[in-house]
């Protein structure tokens, strides 16, 4: 299995926000020892030890055994690397890297192997101010340009990324939108068409009820009830598949759902709604139906 390797101190897990949900992080004593210690992510422990207690364990990090002693959720997205995986990630002691594995890394390529000096890998800065973030990135840019002639850098920016995945959002929410928009479209149709043949088909049962006294009012009022508990029921159902498919969706592909209030009383809110304007035609149309001729019908 192939995995990605992070040699650090003590200070990582302050800096990159990390959430241990088993265990400790790497100490300064760990690091000081050279320790073969190793902190894993949750996905990774559930891949290499499924559901045993991960704990205590040991795992061989190019033969070399390294055993666990703290388990995270998962790495912040913008420090997952190049390639973005964020739950298959291993951390060590910087100390316990440089004494098992050395400080050169060694690049393969077409023409051959060369071997390549690596002090540092990954820097992370930490500003107090978020609107100083945009010009440390630009001056941070500026610096590698200057000591790099190779652009073998990469500088990730957390505001860039979110005002990236706040434009994804809105393309998403816009489509989910007008989905939406036709579903219920096309569910106040239908719901039009089945109150219209139940009119159609109880004009007798209206004729009686206006007969004993029934004001139309009372005659509308008991189609749009009718029509208002349809798509209530509709609603319900909707709530409950809303709430297992999340559930489903993070336990099979181990990724967090978020289900708020509003998710759910909106939706609701809206079928009622539905239920209201849909209903609204065919209740008029039974009120205004003459109970001499609704008493004709057979």
């Amino acid at each position: 299995m192939v995995v990605s390797v992070i040699a650090t101190g003590p200070t990582y897990a302050r800096v990159a926000r990390t959430d241990l949900v088993a265990g400790r992080f790497i100490s300064s004593a760990d690091v000081l020892r050279r320790k073969a210690y190793c902190v894993i992510t949750r996905s990774l422990a559930r891949r290499l030890f499924a559901y045993e207690d991960p704990l205590g364990q040991t795992l061989r990090l190019e033969n070399e055994p390294f055993v666990v002693i703290g388990v995270l959720s998962q790495l912040p997205r913008a420090l997952a690397g190049p390639a973005g995986d964020i739950g298959n990630h291993v951390i060590i002691p910087l100390s316990t890297d440089r004494t098992r594995f050395g400080i050169y890394t060694a690049i393969t390529g077409q023409g051959g192997s060369t071997f390549e000096k690596v002090d540092v890998s990954q820097i992370i800065l930490q500003m107090a101010d978020d609107r100083a973030v945009l010009d440390v990135a630009n001056a941070v840019r500026s610096v590698l340009e200057r000591h790099h002639e190779q652009e073998d850098y990469e500088v990730t920016v957390p505001l860039e990324l979110i005002e990236q995945m706040k434009k994804q959002r809105l393309l998403w929410n816009i489509m989910f939108l007008a989905i939406a928009s036709i579903s219920l479209v096309v569910g106040g149709i239908g719901i039009m068409n089945i109150m219209l043949a139940s009119v159609t088909e109880r004009t007798r049962e209206i004729g009686i009820r206006r007969a004993m006294g029934a004001k139309r009012r009372d005659i509308t009022v008991q189609f749009l009830v009718e029509s208002v508990t349809l798509t209530t029921v509709g609603g319900l159902l909707g709530i409950g598949i809303g709430l297992l498919v999340p559930s489903l969706v993070q336990w099979i592909l181990n990724l967090t759902t978020i289900i708020s209030v509003w998710t759910l009383l909106l939706p609701m809110a809206m079928a009622v709604a539905v239920g209201l304007i849909a209903g609204l035609y065919p209740a008029l149309r039974a009120a205004r139906l003459r109970p001499v001729d609704s008493l004709k019908e057979d």
